[in-house]
Order: structure tokens, then C-alpha cells, then sequence
């Protein structure tokens, strides 16, 4: 019986990686994500398999879904997703690497975001998990019109604009000259950590803290 099992669970991983595919969309035809004459080799549908990688090689239209993630979402230079009203989902073995332009309604990270350098992002609402890990770049913009509530890991070192309220529950760090406006409240739970560094600033409306506030600065980061 243990064999049969044994068996069986190679057979499914080896299935499992012979499907995994690479799939470009290269906007051939128009700007519509689910038309397959915009893709090679085939249209790979609006959940990206964990073992797929889907590479945004050009203008990508998201219209009356949500896109959702589970593999790679690889947006490259000069490429950009826009998402009229639908969602951005990241699954907890996702990850996003963004060189280009993402613009949706909502985002909800429970894998890893790179807005790489470059890169700029603009959503109504940020939900950075528990499990979720998000690094900003160098020369990356952020743009987050409602709420950013960060659960997880936050790596900022460029300019993020939060015209609403940011909720740190865990970690946030500034590096590289690194600039947080926040038009709204900072509002930093007991727990949380804002990690400052030297050349880096923080500008909100309102500062406020459940407790006790931890805040350090790092004063041995450099440009």
C-alpha cells in the first residue's frame, strides 16, 4: 500500500511539472488579456497555475474578472495590465515581478510583490498579508488611493503615495532615500516596526500608535 502511494505522488508531481508552462502575451491582435491571438502558445486563462509563468510583453487589458496568481505574473519594461473595476489576487506561493505598469482596483498579497526599479503600480487598496512579501526599488512609484494595510513584510526603497490610510500591523522598512506620504493616518499597532533609514522620510497627516510605539532608525544605511 505505501508503494501504491509512493507511486502515485511521483506520478502526480511528474504530471504536474510536465504541464507547467511559459506563456507570452504580446498583444498581437488588441489589448484584450482574454483573447488567445494575443497569446503564444496557448491562452492561459485568468488564474495563473503555480507551476505556469506568465510573461506581459505588451498593453494587457483585464476586463470583468479578477486576475489571480499562483505561479509568475512577470510585467515586462514598457508593458502595462490595467484592470477597469477587478482585483489583482496573489496566492501564497505567488509572486508578481513588476518592470512595467500595473493599474487595478485592489490588490491582495499573500505571496511576494516586486515593483521593480523603474516599476509603478496604482491601485485603490493594498492588502499585504500575513504571509505577503512586498519590495519597492529604486526609482519605483507606488500609488495607493484608499488603504494600505500591511499584515506582512514591506520593503520601501522609493516614493509610495497613500492618499488614504496606511495600517502597519508587522514591519515596514525605508532605505535609498525612501519617501512614505501618507495624506490620511499612520496607524502603527503595538507590534509594529517602522525601520527608518538615514536619508528617508515619513510624512502623514496623523501619527498614532495602539500602545506603545516601536520605531527605530537604522542609522547605518547608506545610498
Amino acid at each position: 500500500m505505501k508503494t501504491f502511494v509512493s507511486l502515485t505522488a511521483f506520478l502526480l508531481i511528474l504530471v504536474s511539472n510536465t504541464f507547467a508552462v511559459d506563456f507570452y502575451f504580446s498583444g498581437n491582435e488588441d489589448a484584450d488579456y482574454t483573447n488567445a491571438a494575443n497569446w503564444s502558445p496557448t491562452y492561459p486563462g485568468t488564474t495563473i497555475g503555480a507551476n505556469d509563468k506568465v510573461f506581459i510583453q505588451a498593453d494587457a487589458n483585464i476586463i470583468g474578472f479578477d486576475l489571480r496568481v499562483e505561479g509568475l505574473l512577470d510585467i515586462s519594461m514598457g508593458a502595462k495590465i490595467s484592470a477597469n473595476g477587478n482585483n489583482l489576487v496573489l496566492g501564497g506561493n505567488a509572486k508578481v515581478m513588476n518592470n512595467g505598469e500595473i493599474i487595478v482596483s485592489n490588490i491582495k498579497n499573500e505571496g511576494t510583490f516586486e515593483n521593480c526599479a523603474g516599476a509603478r503600480f496604482a491601485c485603490k487598496q493594498f492588502n499585504n498579508t500575513k504571509s505577503g512579501i512586498m519590495n519597492a526599488g529604486v526609482a519605483s512609484k507606488s500609488f495607493i488611493n484608499d488603504l494600505f494595510l500591511n499584515e506582512g513584510i514591506y520593503n520601501l526603497s522609493s516614493e509610495c503615495v497613500v492618499k488614504g490610510n496606511f495600517l502597519n500591523k508587522k514591519s515596514v522598512t525605508l532605505s535609498h532615500q525612501a519617501i512614505l506620504n501618507v495624506s490620511g493616518e499612520l496607524n502603527n499597532t503595538s507590534v509594529a516596526k517602522v525601520n527608518q533609514g538615514e536619508r528617508t522620510k515619513v510624512n502623514a497627516t496623523k501619527t498614532t500608535t495602539e500602545k506603545t510605539q516601536t520605531y527605530s532608525t537604522m542609522m547605518s544605511t547608506r545610498i
